[in-house]
């Protein structure tokens, strides 16, 4: 029997949204954040999290894309439940 598709998680679907806006594909991504192009791949099945620094990379590569766009309530959320999941921060 086929697996359910789980719904996913916050920061997959930051991810998802943030490359959307950016216009990169996520082998560019990939490319300007300095990781494999797999591992773009493996975040968003929700295979693995980046660690914080990773993380801080992909940042950068989206914001390099995005100059000039604040973060929306809901996006502050997201990365705020990110923050939560990856033990960095306390409910």
């Amino acid at each position: 029997m086929p697996r359910k598709k789980e719904n996913p998680t916050p920061f997959v679907r930051w991810l998802q949204i943030e490359i959307l806006r950016s216009g990169l594909t996520q082998g560019q991504l990939a490319f300007h954040a300095g990781i494999h192009p797999n591992t773009i791949s493996k975040y968003m099945s929700s295979e693995c999290v980046p660690r914080l620094d990773t993380f801080r990379f992909l940042c950068d590569a989206l914001a390099f894309h995005q100059i000039n766009k604040g973060f929306s309530k809901q996006e502050i959320k997201v990365l705020s439940d990110m923050l939560v999941i990856a033990g960095i921060r306390n409910l």
